[in-house]
């Protein structure tokens, strides 16, 4: 009878054990599921922040393109400022110059009025001094 009720504690005992030992293997494959899951999940990560890196290092790149790309502007816009400095002295110069040929022709134009009338002046003076025709013929 001793055996008997040791037989049946031990085969209780062993239930349970075999219970325990399904749900370790139960748990164990959760466990490996959720470390799979976990590595996927890290290693998905580690491809964002790779595309993160790549995106960001293209971004500087794009910046530091802008940057040469201004100050290119940048100095082309100051030698265009000396070029129309440049412009805006010649026409200043060449305003001057016009005036200055303005001046010139109203000089002339006086001048050659004035002329003008000494050669009408100078034609009445030779006028008084022609002789006629009758009186130049010989007798």
């Amino acid at each position: 009878a001793r055996a008997g009720e040791h037989g049946r504690g031990f085969a209780v005992v062993a239930g349970e054990v075999r219970q325990l030992a399904q749900k370790s293997a139960s748990s164990a494959s959760e466990i490996r599921n959720l470390i799979e899951d976990s590595t996927s999940q890290t290693q998905e990560g580690m491809h964002l922040v790779e595309k993160a890196s790549a995106l960001i290092n293209g971004m500087v790149d794009n910046v530091e393109e802008m940057d040469v790309i201004l100050r290119e502007i940048g100095q082309a816009s100051r030698e265009q400022t000396d070029g129309i400095s440049q412009i805006n002295s010649a026409i200043g110069l060449i305003d001057a110059a016009t005036q200055q040929n303005s001046c010139l022709v109203e000089e002339s134009v006086a001048a050659a009025a004035s002329l003008n009338e000494q050669a009408l002046h100078l034609k009445e003076l030779v006028n008084v001094f022609r002789v006629r025709e009758e009186d130049t013929q010989p007798a």
